[in-house]
C-alpha cells in the first residue's frame, strides 16, 4: 500500500485512540465511547469490511486470519470512518478467546497524529500563559521514584523553586518551620498525608520552606492524589498568604513581562540570570548565555514597513518558546535583540542542535508566515560559570561572540572559546542593566533641558550624552557652509561633514528620516571606499549620523562617534541619540532659521 495515494482526513483535536472486541466472524461485540464516534453505522459491518479500499479491506482480513497461528499481529492501513473518509491507522490484534469475544482490537489514528500534537501543543502555551498570570507555587509528587518538586510559571515557563526527595522536602520544611506546638503538628500531619498519598489535603502550615531566608510564610497546601495508569502521585497547589506583589522577584509579576511578546523584559531577565548563578541549587550545573538577534532587521522595517518588522519579532518569540521549551528561560531585550539561559542542557552537541533547529525553524517559517524572504539569525553564546560566574563578565564575552558573527558574515552562531576570542578587539561594552539606566537618565535629563532653555542648553548637554552612552566624541554641523558649531570629546579638528556630504552614493544609505548608523566602517570598505578612507584616517570605527531636515539637502549634521572601537548599536541607542539629534536640531532651527538660513 502506498500511503501517499491518499487524501487522509486531518482535524485538529480529531485524534482517535478505540478498543474493539471481535467475534469469530470479525463483528465487533464490544468497544469503548471513541469507537462510536469513529464508525458511526459502519459498526454493523464486519470489521474487516471497514478497510477504505480493496487493497486496505484484504489486509484486515489477512491479519485476522492469521491471529489463530500467530497470537498477535500489527499492521498500518486506511479504514473509513463515520463518513466513509480516510483514515490512517494504527492497528494491533491480539487472539485471546473468552466467552464473548474472539479478538483485542487496539487502534491509533495516525493520520490526525500530527495535527493533535499541534492542537495539545497551543493548549499547554496557552495553559501556560494562564498559570503565569497567578502567583500560585505549583507542585507534583512522583510516589513512585519519591521525588517531589515545586514550581512557578514565568513567562509560559516552569521555574523550579525546590526539587529534591521527600525527605528532604521533609527536612527542609521542618527545619524552617514555626516552632509553635500546633504548628509543628500541622507540619507533621501535612508530610504524613503527602507520603501516604491521602485524596484531599487542605494544610495550612507556617515555614520558610521557599524563602530564600528561611524566613516563615502562611503557607495553605491544597493537593489531591491521582493513580492514573498505575502511577501513583499527589499534585496540587500552595497559596502564599503572607506573600504580596512587593515580595516576589521582579521576573514573576506582571510588571517583569515584555508587553510586545509576553516574553521576560530586560530587567527581569538580569534579575533572573543573577538569581540562577548564585543559587546553589543551580549554581553547580552548566548555563549557556545566548544572545541573538535578525540579522538586517532595519532593511525589513524599511522595505516593508514596521507592522512586517512587528510580526517577525513576535514569530521569533515564538519559535524560541516552540525550540527551548524546557530547556531554559527566553526573553527579549529590546527591538530584535532576544536572550536564552539554557538550564537543561550540559553538552555543547546538544547546545549546537538547539540553536540549529532555532535558526532553521526561523528561516523555514518566515517565509509563510511574513511573505518575505527567509529571515536569518546570528548568535552569541558564552558558558557559566567556564566563562564567567556572573552576568556581566558573561554578557560581555556573549556581546562579544554574537559581534563576532555578525563580522563573519550573519546567520550563523559563534561559542566564546578564550583561546580564540579573547584578543580580538571589537568595542563591545555591554554592561547590563546599569548601562541602560545610564542612557536613560542622560536621554531625560538632556531632553528636559533643551526643552526648557533650548539652544543655551546644546553644549552642556553634549558631555552628558558622552558619558551616559560611552561615546568618544559628538560633532554638530550647521548651515550652508557646514560649519562646526558644537563639538565635545577626543574627535581631530579637521573632521568636516563635507567628507561625508559630498559623497552622494553614502548619503543615500540614509533612511527617509535623514538617519543612518554603522556598526563597522569595515562595512564600507568596499562600497564606498572614499568614506571608508575618512573614518579610518581619523580611526573612526563606528558612528551614527544626522542629516536635516533631509538627506537630500540638509542644513544640519550631526555625528556620533566610537573611536578605536568598533560598536553594534542597540535599538534603543539608536532612537535615543536619534531624538537628541533630532531636538537640538529643532533648537537651532528656531533661533538661527533667519540669520543662519
Amino acid at each position: 500500500m502506498n500511503i501517499s495515494d491518499y487524501e487522509f482526513f486531518k482535524k485538529m483535536g480529531d485524534f482517535v485512540t478505540a478498543s474493539i472486541c471481535l467475534d469469530d466472524d470479525f463483528n465487533i461485540c464490544a468497544s469503548n465511547e471513541s469507537v462510536h464516534e469513529l464508525f458511526g453505522s459502519n459498526l454493523n459491518l464486519p470489521f474487516s469490511e471497514l478497510g477504505y479500499d480493496d487493497v486496505a479491506r484484504k489486509e484486515l482480513t489477512d491479519a485476522l486470519s492469521s491471529l489463530k497461528y500467530e497470537k498477535s499481529e500489527r499492521l498500518v492501513t486506511v479504514i473509513r470512518d463515520r463518513n466513509d473518509r480516510a483514515r490512517l491507522m494504527d492497528i494491533q490484534f491480539e487472539y485471546d478467546p473468552s466467552e464473548t469475544y474472539a479478538y483485542r482490537v487496539a487502534i491509533w489514528d495516525v493520520s490526525n497524529l500530527e495535527a493533535d500534537i499541534v492542537y495539545n501543543r497551543d493548549n499547554m502555551w496557552k495553559y501556560r500563559a494562564m498559570l503565569g498570570m497567578t502567583s500560585q507555587i505549583f507542585f507534583d509528587y512522583d510516589m513512585e521514584k519519591d521525588v517531589i518538586t515545586f514550581f512557578r510559571y514565568v513567562s509560559k515557563k516552569s521555574i523550579r523553586i525546590f526539587h529534591g526527595t521527600f525527605g528532604e522536602f521533609k527536612t527542609r520544611i521542618s527545619d524552617t518551620a514555626d516552632k509553635t506546638d500546633k504548628n509543628i503538628a500541622a507540619v507533621k500531619m501535612l508530610c504524613e498525608n503527602l507520603k501516604e498519598g491521602k485524596n484531599s489535603i487542605n494544610t495550612i502550615v507556617s515555614s520558610g520552606v521557599f524563602h530564600a531566608d528561611d524566613k516563615a510564610e502562611k503557607l495553605r497546601f491544597i493537593a489531591r492524589f491521582d493513580d492514573m495508569f498505575g502511577h501513583r502521585f499527589m499534585y496540587g497547589v500552595v497559596n502564599n498568604m503572607s506573600e504580596t506583589d512587593s515580595d516576589l522577584p521582579y521576573y514573576m509579576t506582571s510588571a517583569g513581562l515584555d508587553s510586545a511578546t509576553g516574553l521576560l523584559s530586560k530587567r527581569s531577565l538580569v534579575e533572573f540570570t543573577e538569581d540562577i548563578f548564585t543559587n546553589p541549587a543551580t549554581a553547580s550545573r552548566k548555563h549557556y548565555m545566548v544572545l541573538l538577534d535578525i540579522d538586517d532587521f532595519k532593511n525589513i522595517n524599511d522595505n516593508f514597513g514596521h507592522q512586517v518588522g512587528d510580526k517577525a519579532i513576535q514569530l521569533l518569540s515564538t519559535v524560541l518558546l516552540d525550540c527551548v521549551a524546557e530547556n531554559g528561560i527566553v526573553g527579549r531585550f529590546g527591538g530584535d535583540e532576544f536572550y536564552i539561559l539554557t538550564e537543561n542542557i550540559d553538552d555543547e552537541e546538544d547546545l549546537r542542535s538547539l540553536l540549529r533547529r532555532i535558526r532553521y525553524a526561523m528561516e523555514a517559517r518566515s517565509e509563510e508566515a511574513l511573505n518575505i524572504k527567509k529571515l536569518t539569525l546570528s548568535m552569541g553564546v558564552s558558558l557559566f560559570p567556564d566563562n564567567g560566574d556572573n552576568y556581566n563578565d558573561l554578557m560581555q564575552l556573549t556581546d562579544k561572540a554574537l559581534y563576532i558573527a555578525k563580522e563573519k558574515g550573519k546567520n550563523r552562531y559563534i561559542i566564546y572559546r578564550p583561546q580564540m576570542h579573547e584578543n580580538i578587539v571589537t568595542g563591545v561594552n555591554r554592561k547590563g542593566l546599569s548601562s541602560y539606566d545610564e542612557q536613560s537618565k542622560a536621554i531625560n535629563q538632556v531632553v528636559r533641558s533643551l526643552f526648557i532653555d533650548g539652544v543655551d542648553a546644546i553644549e552642556k548637554s553634549l558631555p552628558i550624552m558622552v558619558k551616559g552612552f560611552d561615546l568618544d566624541s559628538i560633532d554638530i554641523f550647521v548651515g550652508s557652509n557646514m560649519e562646526k558649531r558644537y563639538t565635545y570629546g577626543k574627535y581631530p579638528s579637521n573632521f568636516e561633514a563635507q567628507s561625508f556630504l559630498s559623497c552622494q552614493k553614502y548619503m543615500d544609505r540614509f533612511d527617509r528620516t535623514g538617519f543612518y548608523a554603522v556598526n563597522s566602517h569595515v562595512d564600507l570598505k568596499n562600497l564606498i571606499p572614499e568614506v571608508y578612507e575618512t573614518l579610518h584616517k581619523h580611526n573612526c570605527m563606528s558612528i551614527i549620523q544626522l542629516a536635516l531636515p533631509n538627506a537630500d539637502e540638509p542644513k544640519y549634521f550631526i555625528s556620533f562617534n566610537m573611536l578605536n572601537r568598533q560598536h553594534k548599536w542597540s535599538d534603543a541607542e539608536k532612537s535615543n541619540l536619534g531624538l537628541f539629534g533630532t531636538l537640538v536640531y529643532e533648537c537651532i532651527n528656531k533661533k538661527y532659521m533667519e540669520a543662519v538660513f
